[in-house]
């Protein structure tokens, strides 16, 4: 085979339908009952990416093409022959890209519409829930709410909260600054549960226990900022859009359970709550509605509830909020979707017919060569030590940076660095280089590779650690800077990039192989190919 068809099955592009189709001028090139002719084969040319169109020309482009499709057509004759378009894997692939598509249609026809965020409800919420302020916290993480109560009796007897902090919080990492998590934070920002124990507090104030996925917290308040309406509108917005469309899908839901019947069996709902979430409760019916009924030992029903703790569903409306949520919810969209033929449209079918043939081609990869693929420790080490080079990890330096527009106003902030104050809050407060509220001035920059630094990169390189460095004069004003950490080249062992490297190896070898396989598969189909070259030659003269 061309090697330049070897290259285009490497992208094995799904471009064809599965009838003959024949063209004015005749075909090109012939399988079984199937043809190829001029259009089918421009409109392939067309769909294929520019690194992957063939470098030759005329009649030798043609019969590159034709190659390549011809091969991509063997493999999926090949496949049919496998009944591969019944397999489980590839009818679960077609039904779940099925059905996302038609859930992502009845959304655009019952639940987006319903959305709208008006900038008036936009300021309501920035005050009512607390957008107009973030708030620097400090914390002691407790194991039980027992310790977590012992914490708080301790502050209330006045004992030192940093100091508490630095004796009894398993958060070691902060618990060495005083329990201060060294930024500021705002709705959404923090766990679940934390974010909306300290809203609306002042500087100074407790709030706690709360209970986090890391443990129980009790939080000190350290300092309170002001946040204007304009800065977090952007975020806002997405917040309020996102609210408003999981309300009005939980709508769209509940109209849709009233439709189809649904209901939630209470016997189900108890077995659930067991710890061994109904698996032994055999056929016992969990949902009930006019096309049937599910069980509890569902595959989908127990895949539902993979990470939801025990204690999460100790009452009926968890259990079935669950269920409604994350089994339910999306069935009945397809349901609905299906029942106004969403499903039955042409770009749907299109859809379906392409997604068949990507999953069988993809499952005829993997039974034939990826599942007879080994790599041994000396392919491993032989392809490490190859490309050695490549897991070279360079030089850095991470540096915490303010940039100001004058000295004077550099001079100050360098004057406040030095009494103490943070230069994580400096930077976040008045750095003006983008980006510095988003990581609080903080960077890491690859000295043989990094750009944007201009004459500031010289200054870095030959910092001393730790130090405060600055003002230093740049083009976009004044720097001030410390490096907090420097990082010398090195070169990562095999240990270290194991995974990365039998990937490599696995998938070249997959490649060479899924390549020689192909070539076979041509040969085992020949006797049923036919070529046209008086129609190739005509139609290699027009290109």
């Amino acid at each position: 085979m061309h090697m330049r068809v070897l290259l285009l099955l490497g992208v094995l592009p799904v471009l064809w339908g599965c009838g003959s189709r024949q063209a004015a001028e005749g075909p090109l090139l012939r399988l079984g009952d199937e043809t190829i002719d001029e259009v089918e084969l421009r409109e392939y040319r067309a769909k294929l990416p520019e690194s992957m169109q063939p470098k030759t020309t005329g009649e030798e482009a043609v019969r590159d093409l034709l190659r390549s499709l011809l091969a991509s057509k063997v493999l999926l004759m090949e496949a049919q022959a496998q009944g591969l378009d019944e397999s489980p894997r590839v009818q679960d692939k077609v039904q779940r890209v099925i059905a996302h598509e038609l859930i992502g249609r009845i959304a655009q026809e019952e639940i987006n519409p319903r959305i709208r965020v008006t900038e008036e409800e936009m300021r309501e919420r920035y005050r009512a829930d607390h957008w107009d302020q973030v708030h620097r916290p400090a914390h002691i993480l407790s194991a039980t709410e027992k310790d977590a109560q012992e914490v708080i009796r301790l502050l209330r007897s006045g004992a030192d909260f940093a100091q508490l902090a630095r004796q009894r919080s398993l958060s070691k990492a902060d618990a060495k600054h005083g329990g201060d998590l060294g930024r500021y934070f705002g709705p959404g920002d923090v766990v679940p549960g934390l974010g909306e124990a300290v809203l609306g507090l002042k500087a100074g104030e407790l709030a706690g226990p709360v209970r986090t996925v890391d443990g129980w917290e009790v939080v000190k308040i350290l300092d309170v900022r002001e946040v204007p309406f304009e800065e977090v509108q952007g975020k806002l917005a997405r917040v309020l859009v996102n609210k408003k469309r999981r309300e009005v899908r939980a709508e769209v839901i509940g109209e849709l359970e009233r439709k189809y019947g649904v209901t939630y069996v209470g016997d189900g709902i108890r077995a659930l709550q067991g710890a061994d979430r109904g698996r032994d409760a055999g056929n016992v019916p969990v949902v009930r509605y006019d096309r049937g009924v599910i069980p509890v030992n569902a595959p989908d029903v127990q895949a539902a509830f993979v990470g939801i703790p025990l204690e999460v569903t100790k009452d009926s409306a968890s259990v079935v909020a669950v269920l409604r949520e994350r089994l339910m919810g999306d069935s009945l969209l397809v349901f609905e979707a299906r029942s106004r033929g969403l499903d039955r449209s042409p770009e749907i079918a299109a859809l379906r017919q392409r997604v068949l043939e990507e999953a069988m081609i993809s499952e005829l990869r993997r039974r034939e060569i990826l599942d007879k693929i080994t790599v041994t420790p000396e392919e491993l080490r032989e392809a490490y030590e190859a490309s050695r080079d490549s897991y070279r990890v360079a030089p850095a330096i991470t540096i915490r940076e303010i940039l100001v527009r004058t000295e004077a106003a550099a001079n100050e902030l360098r004057g406040r660095i030095l009494a103490g104050e943070s230069m994580a809050d400096l930077a976040w407060s008045h750095s003006e280089r983008p980006g510095a509220q988003q990581n609080e001035g903080r960077w890491t920059i690859y000295p043989d590779a990094s750009t944007g630094w201009g004459g500031l990169l010289d200054h870095i390189r030959q910092a001393p650690v730790g130090e405060l460095v600055g003002p230093v004069r740049i083009d976009e004003g004044y720097s001030l800077f410390r490096v907090e950490e420097r990082q010398p080249e090195r070169t990562r062992s095999l240990e270290e990039v194991e995974n990365a490297v039998r990937h490599r190896v696995r998938g070249r070898k997959a490649d060479e192989a899924f390549t020689q396989y192909t070539k076979e598969l041509v040969q085992k189909y020949s006797p049923r190919v036919t070529w046209y070259d008086d129609r190739i030659r005509q139609v290699a003269a027009t290109w």
